[in-house]
């Protein structure tokens, strides 16, 4: 019958469903999978109303139901407010499925809670898309707290990180993230001496100049000048690339 309903029947429709009880949304969850994009969101918003009435309904049906209808639930829960919703979705954060794992980090983006501590060890996870966005969610602010966990981070991986893409979004968020405590740790990335060069190591010196670039200090700005005049050409290099690097 979805298909055949106007926008006035739909929306009489809604007025009937939203008096039932929450009970229901175990009978309307299934329903999304089988609905169109208009119907859906009318859909979807009876069923966070219902859930936000008694979430217990909906919380049962995610621990028995097939990923397709769990993803479904999870973008419900991104919709509703308070602590419950939130630490199932870090819950979710550990699903086996890479799928769970995005919806579960796109419905956290909805809800905008501050736990970097919970979603840092994401900035690993094996799907690409879960570490950018984890990364994007550690840049909103400067902040003490991330900035320490990045700088331990980049430390203990210095001969570990061999995706070059993945060690340039780090250096890039500790420059978004980060304060003038990092300098001292960029300085001695991009200033780096070894033995051979090697491509994991000249990566590493250009994320530094990188973050350098985006901590936009005077302080920061002194050392890419000085990078900028160094005999040394692959630091000289690193210098020049970070600006159209970030740009």
């Amino acid at each position: 019958m979805w298909s055949r309903l106007d926008p006035k029947q739909l929306e009489e429709v809604k007025e009937i469903l939203v008096l039932l009880k929450p009970e229901a949304v175990q009978s309307l969850v299934p329903m999304l999978l089988q609905v169109s994009s208009t119907p859906q969101q009318m859909l979807m918003n009876v069923i966070t109303s219902l859930a936000a009435r008694d979430l217990g309904p909906l919380e049962y049906m995610l621990h028995h139901s097939e990923e397709n209808l769990l993803q479904k639930l999870i973008q419900v829960l991104g919709h509703l407010e308070g602590e419950r919703p939130t630490q199932i979705l870090f819950g979710k954060l550990k699903h086996p499925s890479e799928r769970i794992r995005e919806e579960a980090v796109r419905a956290l983006l909805i809800q905008e809670p501050w736990f970097p501590d919970k979603l840092f060890p994401l900035i690993e996870d094996e799907s690409e898309y879960v570490r950018s966005v984890a990364l994007r969610y550690l840049e909103r602010y400067r902040n003490e707290e991330v900035e320490n966990l990045l700088l331990d981070y980049l430390d203990r991986k210095k001969n570990g990180l061999s995706d070059e893409k993945h060690t340039l979004a780090c250096f890039r968020t500790l420059g978004r993230c980060g304060t003038t405590w990092s300098i001292p740790f960029l300085r001695k990335v991009l200033f780096h001496r070894a033995w051979i060069s090697t491509p994991r190591g000249e990566t590493r010196r250009l994320g530094a100049a990188i973050a350098l670039y985006e901590l936009g200090t005077d302080e920061a700005q002194q050392v890419l000048e000085e990078a900028a005049e160094s005999p040394r050409p692959a630091v000289r290099q690193a210098a020049l690339n970070s600006i159209s690097d970030v740009d």
